[in-house]
C-alpha cells in the first residue's frame, strides 16, 4: 500500500479488501490447519484461485462502498503482468481483472442486500486467535477456537459463500467429527462445488464407513477434476484399495501399478503381496 500510495485511497481500499477476502474465503485458518498436519500446503494452482476468489470479494466491497472500478483496474495493472501464471503463486493481470470485475458486478446485482460487516471481522478474528493460540503451544484452547471457526464457516455459507462448506468440513475433520464433516461435504458438493480435494476427502470418509462404491465414484471425480494431479497426487493407490474392497483384485492391481508408475512406494509394496 505504501508503494501504491498515490492518493487513491479507493485503490488503497481495494488492496486492504482483497485481504479480507482471503479471511471471508477461509485461507488464512489453512495455516493453522497446515501446522496441525490436517491439510497439505496448497499448490500453486491452488495459490491462484485463492488470489482470484480475494479479488472477487475485493471487487464486491468496491462497489458496494461507491468506488469505481477503475481504482481497482489500475492498482492491479501496476503489480501484475499479461505472461503464463503455471509456476506463479499469484494470476495473470487478465485473469484478476476478470475476477475483480465479477464481484463488482455481482455486488451491483445484489444491490438490495448488505454486506455483513460481523462476518468479516469474525473470520479475521476467529482466524488471527486460532494462529496465535497454536503458535504459543496452548493447544487445549485451539478446539474452542475451531467450533469459533465453524460458526463463522456457517454464517458465511448462508450468504452464498459455498466453499464454506468445504471449509467447515476440514475443521470438523480436524476435531473428528466425521460425520459432521461428510454432511458440510455432501453440501458443498450438492450445491455445484468442484473442488477435487472435497471429493477425495469424502472418498476418504466413505472408505472409512465401509461405503466402497461411494468412495470408489468419489476418487474417479478427484481424477475428472484435477487429470494433472495439481490439488491430489496419485489417488490412484486409494482407487486401488477401494476395488480390492470390493473384490476386484484385478482391477486393484491395475490401479496400484499406475500408482507405483506415478512414485507410490505403498502401491508397489501391495502388487508384490497381492498381485500375481
Amino acid at each position: 500500500m505504501n508503494t501504491l500510495n498515490y492518493g487513491n485511497n479507493w485503490g488503497n481500499l481495494f488492496i486492504l479488501a482483497h485481504e479480507v477476502g482471503h479471511h471471508i474465503n477461509g485461507h488464512s485458518l489453512d495455516l493453522v490447519l497446515y501446522a496441525a498436519d490436517a491439510v497439505e500446503s496448497v499448490s500453486l494452482a491452488q495459490s491462484r484461485q485463492q488470489e482470484l476468489e480475494a479479488n472477487e470479494f475485493a471487487g464486491f466491497v468496491l462497489a458496494r462502498l461507491g468506488g469505481p472500478i477503475s481504482s481497482a483496474n489500475e492498482v492491479i495493472s501496476k503489480i501484475s503482468k499479461d505472461s503464463d501464471d503455471s509456476y506463479n503463486t499469484h494470476p495473470s493481470r487478465d485473469k484478476r481483472l476478470k475476477a475483480t470485475a465479477k464481484g463488482y458486478n455481482n455486488a451491483s446485482i445484489n444491490n438490495n442486500s448488505k454486506p455483513n460487516e460481523l462476518i468479516i471481522f469474525e473470520g479475521v478474528l476467529t482466524s488471527k486467535e486460532a494462529i496465535d493460540i497454536y503458535q504459543n503451544g496452548e493447544k487445549s484452547e485451539l478446539e474452542g477456537n475451531l467450533y469459533d471457526a465453524i460458526s463463522f464457516y456457517s454464517k458465511s455459507a448462508k450468504l452464498n459463500y459455498i466453499f464454506s462448506f468445504f471449509k467447515m468440513a476440514m475443521v470438523k475433520l480436524s476435531l473428528g467429527d466425521e460425520n459432521g464433516a461428510l454432511n458440510d461435504l455432501n453440501l458443498y458438493i450438492n450445491n455445484g462445488g468442484k473442488y477435487p480435494w472435497a471429493f477425495n476427502e469424502r472418498a476418504r470418509i466413505y472408505y472409512n464407513k465401509g461405503l466402497y462404491i461411494e468412495a470408489l465414484n468419489d476418487y474417479k471425480s478427484v481424477l475428472y477434476y484435477d487429470p494433472n494431479g495439481e490439488f491430489v497426487s496419485n489417488p490412484y493407490y486409494s482407487i486401488g484399495h477401494c476395488r480390492a474392497s470390493l473384490g476386484d483384485m484385478d482391477g486393484a492391481c491395475k490401479e496400484w501399478k499406475i500408482a507405483s508408475e506415478k512414485g507410490n512406494k505403498f502401491a508397489a509394496n501391495d502388487i508384490l503381496k497381492y498381485c500375481h
